[in-house]
């Protein structure tokens, strides 16, 4: 008889798709990164090693050849993947005729979405008309129409003539800026047009009769909801809350949210569909037998699924109901659960059906969260042993929401800059105000057709959102503003994680090595930390921004900013959009105290001349650099050159693209070095 091993499983041992998770990972970040593989050679290296690898297995012949073998053939499959899930690899991709078509077939995927001067249509192009005929197309694009009198009268399932006018959508090039174009194009759209009303054809209105049962569901929630709801403020947030439609939410109580660590409250996620399952439960609470109670579960499944797709299928939800998915097929068949497997098998079923999910930020932040609750919580539980029923509640709100922020965290501070100090008590007050809040707009949709009842419901909602949102925005201010420009890169987040887990490994495992690890790692960690401390400090440059049609320059020194020049037609809130990741980065989100504005700075070694005028023949003196801060013309450029000769002209948004272009065109020609920020982006002068 076989003596059972005394020593404990490794964790990949009890969690097999962990060893298969990281290849399809780094398949997929090879493909993102660029690494070219002709197709057909990965198909036969897929093929071979995965016949490699099932005659290793069953000839159970080294074991070591199986393992690399399974795990390049799953590294191949996550490049193929996303080769295959890349539609600029698809022959059919309206991208390859742009610039030679007369028109293009369209349907519009949303009704449209108001901007400040234009309107957003998301759209999907179905073909192409050229040489006379009309060629089957695909692709997903964006369309703005100029804002007019009237809005346009379109809704989602509208078929549109759209002209060949498409524009590559590019990021503005400023310094840290979101790359706005690879977050496009890994979602599948790579183009977008601005046209007036008059520019597009309405060709066909979408029949009701086309709109699946979950579209007909979702504008029936937000119908219902909107009769009931007066409220604006309540309103958004139990769109977003409940059916995934975050329109109407007010863009300041969401910044309220992100400040105090609660945002996740208004992402459909386990916790929405927790909430819906123990109301199925509820309804079902008459089968009491065990043997039955997978019922339970089989009738929650499609039901789960509906409501995600409901919702518009975010992420979060998706992972949420792949979960439940595997925990309730688990039960039905009775088999042992493991958390920590069945996330990884998520992760994998999911990355299969989209491998560029692996970089959004809410799949990212999702399942990190899951991972810190299944690592974390029991051993933070069992820190303390309340009683009392209340107090263990709240407690285990407590234990959850330190959990989740181990290793939410870091990723928040690098994704958003942020650290909520007071995350604890705003999750205990978000987990009781917003799961009744959930509720009630259940309740609503549900008793819609009784308007006594659901009005009471609504003005309860109302009044709890209220309290509830004058209690964050009162956390929010509490939270240090030293707090909102955190900034870590990729090398120091990665270092973070490192260091909790080493120290995890000791804490809760009792292994001295993870003590090592974790003091090495900090150390190390610290000393990169004061080293970016000592550049911030030391730093000196000057920034001319692009603002597309305004201009903005600024001197950063040591840890704080100076603004040379701005443009008082541009909203603060587009500048900010511009200047908030380069000063977090820079660690210069300060202002300066004592501004001194001069026309001539001195950077290094070198001079930069900033004209907000032409200058009078008495006050041209050479310079190293000549930044352009009103209106030029393409043949002003050579006399600008003759008289000031600096190494760099740099010409600032009040151009206009067409002007810019012809500069551009003039300056080649005359081997002049300039720079247009409308076209080439932000300039630094280090």
């Amino acid at each position: 008889m076989k003596q059972w091993p005394l020593n404990k499983a490794y964790f990949w041992e009890t969690a097999p798709f962990f060893r298969i998770l990281l290849p399809l990972i780094a398949g997929i970040v090879c493909y993102d990164a660029g690494v070219g593989i002709p197709v057909g050679y990965a198909l036969v290296s897929f093929a071979v090693a995965a016949v490699t690898f099932i005659v290793s297995h069953y000839r159970k012949l080294y074991p070591s050849i199986g393992f690399i073998a399974i795990s390049f053939a799953v590294s191949l499959a996550g490049w193929l993947l996303s080769y295959y899930d890349d539609i600029h690899n698809d022959t059919s991709w309206f991208g390859h005729r742009t610039g030679n078509a007369r028109a293009f077939v369209a349907v519009l995927s949303k009704d449209p979405q108001e901007k400040d001067k234009t309107y957003k249509l998301p759209v999907s192009v179905v073909g192409t008309l050229s040489d006379q005929m009309l060629h089957a197309s695909n692709g997903k694009a964006f369309l703005y129409l100029y804002k007019e009198d009237q809005p346009p009268a379109l809704q989602a399932g509208d078929t549109i003539l759209i002209p060949d006018k498409w524009q590559l959508i590019k990021n503005s090039g400023n310094p840290f800026e979101f790359d706005y174009a690879r977050y496009c194009r890994r979602n599948n759209i790579s183009y977008q047009q601005f046209l007036s009303a008059s520019e597009l054809v309405k060709v066909n209105s979408a029949a009701s009769s086309d709109r699946t049962f979950t579209d007909k569901a979702h504008t029936f929630c937000i119908k219902t909801l909107q009769r009931y709801v007066k409220d604006t403020a309540t309103l958004g947030i139990i769109q977003a809350m409940l059916i995934g439609d975050e329109a109407g939410f007010d863009p300041e109580i969401r910044q309220a949210y992100a400040e105090t660590g609660i945002i996740h409250v208004i992402a459909i996620s386990g916790s929405h569909l927790a909430i819906f399952f123990i109301l199925i439960s509820f309804l079902l609470s008459w089968i009491r037998n065990k043997k039955y109670q997978w019922i339970k579960y089989a009738i929650a499944l499609p039901l789960i699924w509906f409501y995600v797709l409901m919702a518009g299928a975010p992420p979060s939800a998706i992972r949420a109901a792949a979960m439940f998915s595997i925990l309730a097929l688990g039960f039905m068949l009775q088999k042992s659960n493991n958390s920590l497997n069945q996330l990884l098998a998520t992760a994998f079923i999911l990355l299969c059906a989209n491998p560029m999910w692996l970089f959004a930020v809410g799949f990212q932040l999702s399942f990190i969260a899951v991972l810190a609750l299944i690592i974390f919580y029991k051993p933070i539980y069992k820190l303390y042993t309340p009683t009392n029923t209340v107090v263990k509640l709240l407690w285990s709100t407590v234990a959850a929401s330190i959990a989740a922020e181990v290793l939410v965290a870091p990723l928040v501070i690098y994704y958003f800059h942020i650290f909520p100090v007071l995350f604890i008590v705003a999750n205990i007050v978000a987990y009781i105000l917003m799961s009744i809040v959930l509720i009630a707009g259940m309740a609503i949709v549900a008793f819609g057709s009784i308007p006594p009842l659901a009005s009471l419901l609504a003005s309860a909602s109302i009044f709890l959102t209220k309290i509830f949102n004058i209690i964050i925005v009162f956390l929010q201010s509490l939270n240090p503003d030293s707090f909102k420009y955190l900034q870590l890169s990729g090398i120091e987040t990665i270092m973070l994680y490192i260091v909790i887990t080493g120290f995890a490994i000791l804490l809760i495992r009792g292994l001295k090595p993870g003590l090592y690890i974790g003091l090495t790692v900090t150390c190390l960690l610290a000393s990169l930390l004061c080293y970016d401390e000592w550049t911030a400090l030391h730093q000196q440059q000057l920034i001319v921004y692009n603002m597309n049609r305004g201009s903005h320059v600024e001197l950063i020194s040591g840890k704080r900013h100076s603004i040379l020049h701005t443009d008082t037609a541009t909203s603060t809130e587009k500048k900010q959009y511009a200047l908030n990741a380069a000063h977090i980065a820079w660690h210069a989100w300060k202002p300066a105290e004592a501004i001194h504005k001069s026309a001539v700075q001195v950077i290094g070694k070198r001079t930069v001349a900033l004209l907000d005028r032409p200058q009078p023949q008495s006050k041209l003196t050479p310079t190293d650099y000549l930044i352009i801060n009103y209106p030029v013309k393409a043949a002003d450029i050579q006399q600008l050159q003759n008289d000031y000769n600096p190494k760099a002209i740099i010409l600032s948004g009040y151009a206009s693209r067409r002007v810019a272009e012809e500069c551009k065109q003039l300056a080649a020609k005359s081997h002049i070095n300039l720079h247009t920020t409308i076209l080439d982006g932000a300039y630094v002068i280090e």
